[in-house]
């Protein structure tokens, strides 16, 4: 496996995380368990930051720097931040913050996923 394919992997999972706690706690509106939101918090802070950190360390070691990485990189920080912001937020016994930060954060997430994995298929898969 390529680095660019382990990268991809770690960030896609990261995503799906991301991803899936988004669409519980804001569109299914899911009662969390007793002790559950900071472990739940937790994963999150740690998913949007490994996003951030593979889309910077992409960008940061892997000339040349595309445009699609140079944009996963900025998207990931404008992100993560974000959605880092809404988890830290929140009120007590939720695990995102009402309110256009927790999507904004998952929107640019998404999207320097989507940027990594772009640029992923035109490198060889060896770099």
């Amino acid at each position: 496996m390529g680095v660019w394919a382990g990268r991809i992997k770690v960030a896609a999972v990261a995503l799906a995380v991301v991803v899936a706690v988004w669409i519980l706690d804001r569109l299914a509106d899911v009662e969390w368990p007793e002790g559950a939101v900071p472990v739940v918090r937790a994963v999150l802070l740690v998913a949007a930051v490994a996003i951030a950190g593979i889309a910077y360390q992409t960008w940061s070691t892997n000339p040349p720097r595309t445009p699609l990485v140079v944009s996963s990189m900025i998207v990931s920080l404008v992100g993560g931040a974000a959605f880092a912001s809404a988890v830290t937020s929140a009120p007590s016994g939720e695990v995102l913050t009402s309110g256009p930060l927790p999507v904004v954060g998952v929107v640019a997430l998404v999207f320097a996923v989507v940027a990594l994995t772009a640029e992923s298929s035109k490198r060889s898969p060896t770099t």
